[in-house]
């Protein structure tokens, strides 16, 4: 099967097969053991969802998986062995998991992480052991995520990781039994968190009415009036968000002066696979219908100087900057766009995401053909009337495999 992964029991036999075909369809298989032949557990193709395994019960008689839905947020599900019926276990109502909480001890997933403005840890069973000392250690750190990094056999010595938007990361170790969190190091020990930008979430609607999520970084010491603004779209588009996190760049820039604004765009990763389908041949539409409306609410809350607004950003993020600048000439003072994508046709023809058959469907999914020339800032440079900064690379990185395509054009 085309570009599979493999999942193990906990015996270290693989039993699960994952894989997606030319047309990035999803296929899933599993089998009971070695001997067994491979069963087929669902395919996107036919059921319009996909599945993704994630970890096994203790005893390896219950599969636990990811799986999307046709219509919001995607779900973690118990996959019954011996039936291969699936049972939805845990569920945001506005956003997809990101990272699965496993047990220490037994490797067994037990809960997830769901990044609705800030993470939030979830618990299949909320009063289990597991959950009580996040608890525990979420209110030792408060404002921070707590993430358990390693542990012992027996779960009593854990190495933990907190972090926030402005804390790149300390390490501690914990003490189950006393209790008790030592400081072991940190990722930046130069870095003053309390000196560091606020990372605050905010919540918009599309001019469709579509409700939108991102994040506004503002300098330090500063009230969010009347700033110099930098709208920062992320890369991708697909497959990829803002999080709540730490963020060189939004605190660079922080540091100088400049308020950040990045808008989880429709097409972004991290809220169902409808919200990112949406986005899919949107390039230079409506996802810059989103990045625009973003802007204007940003000038309507006051935050923003609307005669100090500049756009940046790296790969799509470049692409959005200059086109931001082409379609809204009157609207940004400047773009600064990092290895972007500036000419969709070259994209096909001279890209390295097309070099396979899955590639060449992919662009053909999510960008479209037609239109390129209009949505290309390569072909629009007459309509940019402000200054432009590219930078750009000696060369590009090896095609990356595509592991979330799973959306189909239905």
């Amino acid at each position: 099967m085309p570009r599979a992964d493999f999942l193990a029991d906990h015996s270290g036999e693989v039993r699960f097969a994952t894989g997606q075909n030319s047309q990035n369809d999803t296929i899933t298989y599993y089998r009971r053991d070695a001997k067994s032949d491979w069963q087929l557990v669902n395919d996107q193709g036919t059921s319009g969802v996909w599945i993704e395994p994630i970890g096994f019960s203790k005893d390896n008689a219950v599969a636990y998986v990811l799986s999307s839905r046709e219509e919001g947020p995607d779900a973690i599900e118990r996959l019954d062995l011996a039936t291969l019926e699936r049972t939805e276990v845990l569920r945001d109502p506005r956003v997809d998991p990101s990272r699965i909480i496993y047990d220490p001890a037994t490797d067994e997933p037990i809960g997830a992480v769901f990044m609705d403005g800030r993470p939030k840890s979830v618990f299949f069973d909320p009063a289990s052991p597991q959950a009580r000392t996040q608890r525990s250690l979420e209110a030792a750190f408060p404002g921070q995520s707590v993430q358990l990094r390693s542990a012992s056999a027996d779960g009593n010595q854990q190495l933990v990781i907190v972090t926030s938007d402005r804390n790149p990361g300390d390490f501690y170790h914990f003490d189950r039994a006393k209790r008790s969190a030592d400081l072991w190091g940190s990722r930046a020990d130069w870095v003053m968190p309390d000196q560091m930008a606020e990372t605050r979430p905010v919540e918009l609607k599309a001019r469709d009415g579509l409700p939108l999520h991102g994040y506004l970084t503002v300098p330090p010491g500063r009230d969010a009036k009347g700033l110099p603004l930098v709208v920062l779209p992320h890369g991708g588009p697909h497959q990829v968000r803002d999080t709540w996190s730490f963020d060189l760049e939004r605190q660079l820039l922080a540091a100088r002066g400049y308020a950040v604004l990045q808008v989880n765009f429709r097409g972004s990763g991290g809220y169902g696979g409808a919200f990112e389908s949406a986005g899919y041949r949107e390039w230079g539409g409506a996802i810059q219908d989103d990045i625009t409306d973003a802007t204007r609410w940003a000038i309507e809350q006051g935050i923003a100087d609307p005669k100090r607004i500049c756009l940046y950003g790296a790969s799509f993020g470049g692409y959005a900057a200059l086109m931001g600048v082409a379609r809204e000439p009157s609207l940004y003072a400047c773009a600064a766009g990092n290895v972007g994508v500036y000419d969709l046709d070259m994209m096909y023809g001279r890209g390295d995401i097309q070099a396979r058959r899955w590639g060449e469907n992919y662009l053909k999914l999510v960008v479209g053909e037609e239109g390129l020339d209009a949505r290309s800032p390569a072909k629009l440079a007459a309509s940019i009337r402000v200054p432009v900064f590219l930078a750009a690379g000696r060369r590009t990185s090896a095609p990356r495999r595509n592991r979330r395509a799973r959306w189909s054009a239905r």
